[in-house]
């Protein structure tokens, strides 16, 4: 399958940084292969847009929304071989948002600037752009902290508690926001779970027989070479973020919303964030 992509960056138009606009821009160079070699040290990257967002978007939410983001950082500022990588997800829309993609990845940056700052902002402009909840790796944590001193908490998805309670016996949950993918075991099930996402099968004809499976749909070049490189020594940003996309993706599917024991949880998070008021709070219902 073939889409027309948009290479560019995203800018703040005002100054509480809550709208942004696009602007193309050729001269940027996105990472798109998994040999960084090639770029020859350039590895600023640019944001890779497959679908842009409709003009009216649907609420924010932060449980069955129709797009996801998913945040792998870097731990430190200045160079390394590690990039951050950012997608963002499409879901299947409902009757009032049935056009263009669905079930794939819409949009992506991987690069590295020389502020971990500047990194996060990439994500929280894309979150800004699409309208959606931005579900960082912890493992690293500065992701948490920016987000609070920059008042914008609440873009966090809530951890998934119940996706990794049926992975790990009595997990520990070190913030209410993000993933800690450092367990092995985590890991695993996420391979797993992207594994059956990538093989969802697509396009049913008349014979009852699927033309297509998602991985059809993937339009990205660096995330496919990730995969298929996955087992060897090396850093995989883009298939962790493809990870956490498939944990996630799995922890709705359960339709966890209606349970009690998870509303308690929610009820709990609203209490947390009700003391951050200053940090721009919403409910989670």
């Amino acid at each position: 399958q073939k889409a027309i992509e948009s290479v560019g960056m995203l800018y703040y138009t005002n100054k509480n940084r809550s709208m942004v606009r696009w602007v193309n821009d050729n001269e940027l160079i996105p990472i798109r292969t998994y040999n960084i070699d090639e770029y020859k040290g350039n590895l600023k990257g640019a944001i890779v847009i497959y679908e842009h967002p409709p003009d009216e978007l649907p609420e924010a939410k932060f449980h069955n929304y129709l797009y996801k983001i998913t945040y792998d950082p870097v731990k430190d500022d200045n160079w390394g071989t590690s990039l951050a990588s950012v997608i963002v997800y499409k879901g299947i829309p409902n009757k009032m948002w049935e056009v263009g993609l669905s079930d794939t990845i819409v949009a992506e940056y991987i690069g590295r600037l020389d502020k971990v700052n500047d990194m996060h902002e990439i994500a929280f402009k894309l979150a800004c752009y699409y309208n959606a909840k931005i579900l960082p790796e912890t493992n690293i944590p500065d992701i948490v902290r920016y987000a609070e001193m920059t008042k914008r908490y609440s873009t966090l998805q809530p951890a998934l508690t119940v996706a990794i309670g049926k992975i790990l016996l009595n997990p520990s949950f070190k913030y209410s926001v993000g993933i800690d993918m450092s367990s092995v075991k985590v890991q695993e099930q996420g391979t797993q779970l992207l594994a059956q996402w990538l093989l969802k099968e697509r396009n049913i004809n008349e014979n009852g027989e699927a033309t297509a499976t998602n991985i059809d749909y993937l339009y990205t070049q660096r995330g496919i070479e990730e995969m298929i490189a996955s087992g060897q020594p090396g850093n995989y940003d883009y298939f962790r973020c493809l990870q956490i996309l498939a944990l996630w993706l799995s922890q709705e599917e359960e339709g966890y919303i209606d349970e009690p024991k998870v509303n308690e949880v929610f009820k709990e998070l609203n209490a947390y964030f009700k003391t951050k008021k200053n940090y721009g709070y919403q409910s989670f219902r």
